[in-house]
């Protein structure tokens, strides 16, 4: 689309100024749409792109344009909106200089980045966003922003960042506030990445009754998506498939693929525990188009070494190392060091049970060169020592 004159009076008669009330009126619809209380579909948020890329090409109607742009946001990272809604974002980015607006901005272009598995990236948008609702005085969305960037940071391994920034966050909360509970959310997590099933139940669980309090359907699921691998290192198998499950209907009822893959992602993590290996694989299967609708690598690359873990159980080698290999080449593209150590170690154990010991032990040697190369090696010991026993076990 050819865009309009921003040096030109804006004209109240003539075909102009009926294109621009157009797009006023378009503006206004859409933002209708997208504040109601249903999921929106495909086509609606389809509609309501058209209208921000008119809203975006004309200067007369910025502000109705960033105010749709952050309506449809959480609607669009909901639906797993990739590269052209980065896209949009960013030219939101460059037309407002409300530093609230701003803010939100790059804490939504954070979430992206942070589902793409670009670390660095979201660290910085989280940053500019705890920064910008700082300068705004939006206490409650800096800490939001405050428990965003713990999560992130949590995920590359360092947890004493991570909970230095919850400390600072629950200092801008009380449990009156949502963002609490998500708080106790991060704890928890961190809490099961450092082995202490028990202590991060409980962290999850008491994000739970915060988010109950407040009738936040969706923050309880993603926190039962959480709590469930808990309950499964605790042998509670049954509690924590029936989180899943809750989960699941709940994510299958506002269109959220991502997430509906991150249930079937757990429900296989608790087969594989169990042995059950053919309805693990079935699970994966099941993630795999759901990650790839979204382009979640990360999560995807994460199910190929849970589908590479069943089917060598099974005995289908040949498969099992093609899918450790997908595995490998996408935790490579990001900072996952536990999910890389794992599926190098799954491949090696795959050559070692082909009887291909030279490259079973080349492999055990490059998944603990991946530990050395780690920024922090210390929590990844324990996997350290499991490849150890694999490669002396040769």
């Amino acid at each position: 689309m050819v865009g309009l004159n921003r040096q030109e009076t804006a004209p109240t008669t003539g075909y102009l100024a009926l294109f621009r009330r157009f797009i006023a009126n378009s503006l206004d619809f859409a933002l209708a749409a997208v504040q109601g209380s249903a999921p929106l579909s495909e086509d609606e948020r389809s509609e309501a792109m058209r209208s921000l890329a008119y809203g975006l090409e004309e200067k007369s109607t910025q502000r109705q344009t960033v105010t749709l742009l952050l309506a449809l946001a959480p609607h669009q990272l909901r639906a797993g909106a990739g590269e052209e809604w980065t896209h949009f974002l960013e030219r939101g980015l460059s037309i407002t200089a409300s530093p609230a607006d701003r803010a939100e901005i790059a804490y939504q272009l954070g979430q992206l980045a942070h589902y793409r598995g670009c670390a660095e990236e979201a660290e910085a948008c989280f940053a500019d966003s705890i920064a910008g609702f700082a300068q705004a005085g939006r206490i409650r969305q800096q800490a939001r922003s405050l428990n965003r960037l713990a999560y992130a940071l949590r995920l590359q391994q360092r947890q004493p960042e991570a909970r230095r920034l919850i400390a600072d966050a629950l200092g801008l909360l009380d449990k009156s506030d949502p963002e609490w509970a998500y708080s106790h959310f991060v704890l928890g997590v961190i809490a099961f990445d450092g082995g202490d099933s028990q202590a991060a139940a409980d962290f999850f669980t008491t994000a739970l009754a915060g988010w109950e309090l407040h009738g936040s359907d969706e923050h309880r699921a993603d926190g039962l998506v959480s709590l469930a691998p808990a309950l499964r290192r605790l042998g509670r198998y049954d509690e924590a498939i029936a989180a899943l499950k809750e989960a699941g209907q709940h994510f299958a009822r506002v269109r959220s693929p991502r997430r509906e893959g991150l249930v079937h992602l757990n429900l296989g993590n608790i087969y594989l525990s169990q042995a059950r290996w053919e309805e693990a694989l079935a699970q994966c299967q099941c993630a795999e188009p759901l990650f790839r609708q979204v382009g979640d690598g990360l999560h995807t690359a994460i199910n190929f070494n849970n589908m590479g873990v069943a089917c060598r159980r099974l005995g289908r080698l040949e498969e099992a190392e093609r899918l450790f290999l997908l595995a490998i080449a996408g935790l490579e593209a990001v900072d996952q060091p536990v999910h890389h150590i794992n599926a190098l170690d799954g491949l090696g154990n795959t050559y070692r049970d082909q009887g291909r010991i030279p490259l079973a032990r080349q492999t055990y040697q490059r998944a603990l060169a991946r530990v050395d190369e780690a920024a922090d090696p210390a929590p990844l010991q324990h996997l350290a020592d499991e490849v150890r026993a694999h490669l002396a076990g040769l």
